[in-house]
């Protein structure tokens, strides 16, 4: 299966979107938490039926659109980074989350 899967995430109407970059996975939540368990649960998924099945599904997904692409680099290009012990950022823009 495809290594690591980099998201994007953000606020939008008062829902934390985590969105992926790679390959067009989407979730989301009320807060980062959730977005985080949710973002390791679908990843996790996908390379468990990946395993169980012999076949890269997530491979076959393909990348973000462009508005999304363009929003994770401005989020990189910004050093904004989510780490496992950060609170709920101020701004809001879009940070990245990378997924192993």
């Amino acid at each position: 299966m495809s290594g690591r899967v980099n998201f994007v995430v953000f606020m939008d109407e008062g829902v934390w979107v985590a969105h992926g970059i790679e390959h067009n996975l989407v979730t989301s939540g009320p807060t980062l938490q959730t977005v985080r368990k949710r973002i390791n649960a679908l990843v996790r998924a996908y390379r468990e039926e990946s395993k169980r099945l012999k076949e890269d599904l997530i491979g076959k997904i393909p990348p973000a659109p462009d508005d999304i692409r363009e929003r994770f680099n401005e989020a990189v290009a910004s050093g904004r980074y989510l780490d496992d012990h950060c609170e709920a950022p101020d701004d809001r823009v879009g940070f990245v989350l990378k997924v192993a």
